[in-house]
């Protein structure tokens, strides 16, 4: 009825389903108001900032205090300690904020996995973002501090300390080499490479031989205990922003000398090749199937391309502005506002584009059939995840309150050989057992070149290539 189904003070209405069962939460699948979430939203930005707050004063703070104690006598600049310490500060604020974006995206509560990855995405981005802002900000003062202290003078001799305007600091050689050199260090290798080369060694190898360690050591483990500790990290959709970080930071570099452009892009383009041998190897060999059911995620990372492309449009017109040829020239808070308009008027118009202009250039999809044509009993005997399956609570009912025999299974993943049949419940899917991975390879009894040509070959390790003829 369009009316619905009363139930208790209820009314339920059947609606087409917009997502697939496997992308659903259910443990999420509560009352939830506007509101609710929305305070569970501003807690999360609370613990966000708290968070960054730990990290200023925990690790950013002494490090700032190191280079500001410094003696720059003479020339002198901090060694290649102060570098990796640099490196490390930035490769722990940016872990500590994945874990706490994390932990905030599941407490909001979403129902459905698509949205909770583009609220997780956003807010990484976002707090990966107030890092550079803060850091920037921290460095700007620094740089012209040390400047000011060693008697810097700008190109036309006038002493640094004398420059009161932010735009005119900005703008002398002195203050953009050293920001320049900042946001070089911060970018590479610290954000650019250092995270990925470390990825796979904190949150694959690592976990798990400290968990085929317990697991060895406690003969108390039950089965299914162990295939949870000894399961991999889930996949999730964290890549989308480390990648727009990464660029974001890439176009930062428009706004200070040339000479740093080339080595900003060629870092880019080596790292981000690293980047994507380890997620080929992580999604082929080391993660659990996932599923994502909507193209969420992939908008609103296409949205956030706004943000590089309108900061090297802001980025044009700083460099443009006073220069030979081009009758503009803005100072002061005037040149800070031209710059901010062309920002903001980008992401404007590549958000009016993106919604309206391209989906005009979108190809005409082929006439599929419609679902409502297509027998349950067809898609569910090639599917193992259907709204029965993937639904807990359906499954203990099924078992416990019906007695159905069989009742109707969850389906776990890489189970699904164990669902049973029962068409009476709309349970139709049936498959083989899939074959067992190897987990103790031949590649760790090598020992020798010829055990290399024996493994490349096909050949038992320690085996002859050819059998001996006898005499």
């Amino acid at each position: 009825e369009s009316e619905g189904l009363k139930l208790r003070d209820k009314t339920c209405v059947v609606k087409r389903a917009g997502k697939e069962p496997a992308s659903v939460q259910w443990q999420n699948c509560v009352e939830q108001t506007l509101m609710w979430k929305v305070k569970r939203l501003v807690g999360g930005f609370f613990t966000i900032f708290l968070a960054l707050a730990t990290w200023v004063l925990a690790f950013y703070a002494p490090y700032a205090y190191f280079l500001m104690s410094f003696n720059y006598a003479y020339g002198q600049e901090p060694g290649i300690v102060a570098n990796l310490a640099f490196t490390m500060v930035v490769v722990i604020g940016n872990v500590a904020m994945y874990f706490v974006c994390s932990e905030v995206a599941d407490r909001i509560g979403f129902q459905f996995n698509d949205d909770r990855e583009v609220c997780y995405m956003l807010l990484y981005s976002f707090a990966c973002m107030c890092n550079v802002a803060l850091d920037m900000v921290v460095t700007y003062y620094m740089a012209y501090w040390m400047m000011v202290g060693v008697n810097m003078h700008t190109y036309h001799g006038r002493p640094l300390a004398e420059v009161h305007q932010f735009t005119e600091r900005f703008e002398t050689y002195a203050m953009q080499r050293s920001l320049g050199q900042n946001l070089m260090a911060y970018s590479f290798p610290s954000t650019f490479l250092v995270p990925f080369v470390l990825e796979p060694i904190a949150t694959i190898y690592l976990p798990y031989k400290i968990m085929t360690f317990i697991v060895r050591a406690h003969k108390n483990i039950s089965k299914i205990d162990a295939e949870k500790l000894l399961a991999a990290i889930p996949m999730d959709l964290s890549r989308y922003a480390d990648v727009m970080l990464n660029v974001i930071l890439a176009a930062m570099v428009f706004y200070f000398p040339g000479g740093f452009t080339h080595r900003m892009f060629f870092a880019l383009a080596g790292s981000h090749l690293v980047i994507y041998l380890v997620d080929h190897y992580k999604v082929l060999r080391c993660i659990p199937a996932c599923y994502f059911a909507s193209d969420h995620v992939d908008w609103w990372a296409q949205w956030m391309l706004s943000i590089p492309c309108a900061i090297m449009l802001s980025a044009l017109v700083f460099k443009a502005n006073c220069q030979i040829g081009n009758p503009i020239c803005l100072r002061g808070w005037m040149q800070i506002g031209a710059c901010t308009a062309a920002f903001f008027l980008h992401i404007f118009m590549h958000t009016w584009a993106l919604r309206r202009l391209v989906p005009k250039f979108g190809k005409q999809e082929a006439r599929q059939a419609d679902p409502l044509e297509v027998p349950y009993e067809t898609v569910a005997k090639k599917f193992p995840t259907s709204w029965f399956s993937m639904n807990p609570v359906h499954c203990l009912r099924s078992q416990i309150v019906y007695k159905h025999d069989p009742p109707c299974d969850y389906c776990f993943v890489g189970k699904e050989h164990m669902l049973r049949v029962n068409p009476e419940l709309g349970c139709y899917f049936q498959d083989d057992e899939a074959a067992c991975e190897d987990y103790d390879p031949d590649m760790w009894k090598v020992r020798s070149i010829k055990d290399i040509r024996n493994l490349w070959a096909g050949l038992p390790i320690g085996a002859d290539e050819e059998p001996k003829k006898e005499a």
